[in-house]
């Protein structure tokens, strides 16, 4: 087994008491639609690990601050030439109905959602900053509680939000197209209270008759709902998340990138339209700059056809669309599983780590793995909790 993962001898049974016990698994179709193979192991962060991920969190936090200030600063002064005309119009494409750049002065998201790959070497490299997401706080929140009787040495995690959430009564707003997660959502609301936070779930078809006057987050993904409700919600709501969801968008990764201390973790990524010229060489990924997970995402080497039809088309845009980022060289590492009889099984995995960063470093991590290099949520993958060493 790979020395970044620890044997911590659990059962399967216990794991699955856990998932039932918590929410996600207690009924036949909840466990359908949130499957995912068990392992008795969790992903170890190695000391100089942390230390890694303590800097990517401070930069990462400081390149969005920075990010913020120049879209306030393009909003306010009017966009002075191309490259603030892009970054303008970028902005203002990803809003998702919600606030406009420039329009709230009130900083940005308080924790931010960090996809990260592991090199061969065990470093991490950036991949995605979702810095207006806040769905992975519950996954960790589930991970971290199926090994919540052992003795381990974790993040601070759901308590650490459960502290910044203290002195207010926020409620959750989800919106319908996010109903696939509501089940995280009820785990999470359920296990803030034992850090005495109360955080009622408030449906988008609510809002028609009920305007929550402070919420963890106005989701992005609402489109049930009537503009004038969305208005009262960005004037009279008072948000944990900023409602800059442009701030998120996978188009500002080149930017990102060009900020201080951010050139060595995020892997060389250009826009593509036919205003750039694009250097990148060897494998590499298409992003679309307004997608979400895996939507949107092509790898030249797994769909080299579809992958250059699609970067063709892209380059005679107008506007770009879409960034083109040199791919991370990844190994797949060995681990062990449970088989649907319980068996312990040897398997390799490639790994996402999802990282929940602030301001001050890392609120806490958890660990996706698929056979192969398109790694999301699904009934084949494995979902890990991650200690500290």
């Amino acid at each position: 087994m790979n020395k970044q993962f620890v044997d911590l001898k659990m059962e399967k049974s216990d794991i699955e008491q856990s998932l039932i016990e918590c929410g996600l698994w207690d009924t036949p179709e909840k466990r359908r639609r949130h499957n995912y193979i068990l392992s008795p192991c969790a992903y170890l962060v190695t000391k100089q690990q942390q230390e890694q991920l303590l800097v990517i969190a401070k930069s990462v936090y400081a390149a969005i601050e920075t990010l913020d200030k120049v879209l306030i600063e393009i909003a306010k002064n009017k966009p002075r030439d191309r490259y603030e005309q892009e970054l303008f119009s970028l902005a203002s494409r990803a809003c998702n109905g919600l606030a406009k750049p420039g329009v709230f002065s009130a900083g940005i998201p308080k924790v931010m959602k960090l996809d990260l790959m592991q090199t061969p070497k065990g470093d991490f490299k950036i991949a995605e900053v979702d810095a207006y997401n806040p769905r992975g706080l519950a996954f960790m929140a589930i991970l971290d509680e199926t090994v919540k009787n052992l003795d381990l040495e974790q993040y601070s995690g759901l308590k650490g939000f459960a502290k910044m959430l203290r002195g207010q009564r926020y409620e959750y707003i989800y919106s319908e197209k996010e109903f696939y997660y509501l089940p995280a959502f009820e785990v999470m609301q359920k296990l803030l209270v034992n850090y005495g936070i109360d955080m009622p779930l408030v449906v988008e078809s609510e809002l028609e008759t009920r305007s929550p006057k402070k919420a963890v987050i106005i989701p992005d993904s609402l489109t049930r709902c009537s503009k004038d409700v969305r208005a009262n919600l960005l004037d009279e709501c008072e948000t944990f998340f900023p409602p800059k969801a442009y701030l998120g968008a996978k188009g500002f990764l080149p930017f990102l990138s060009n900020c201080d201390g951010m050139e060595n973790f995020i892997p060389k990524t250009q826009l593509v339209s036919k205003r750039h010229e694009v250097d990148i060489e060897g494998a590499s990924i298409l992003k679309a700059t307004m997608s979400s997970g895996m939507k949107g995402i092509l790898f030249s080497d797994l769909d080299a056809e579809k992958f250059a039809k699609q970067l063709e088309q892209c380059s005679k845009a107008k506007k770009a669309s879409w960034v083109l980022q040199k791919q991370v060289e990844q190994e797949s590492l060995e681990l062990k599983i449970f088989d649907n009889l319980g068996k312990i099984k040897m398997k390799k995995y490639y790994l996402r780590i999802t990282a929940q960063i602030t301001k001050d470093g890392i609120l806490g991590l958890d660990i996706t793995g698929r056979p192969d290099r398109i790694v999301h949520g699904a009934p084949d993958c494995i979902q890990l909790p991650a200690i500290l060493e």
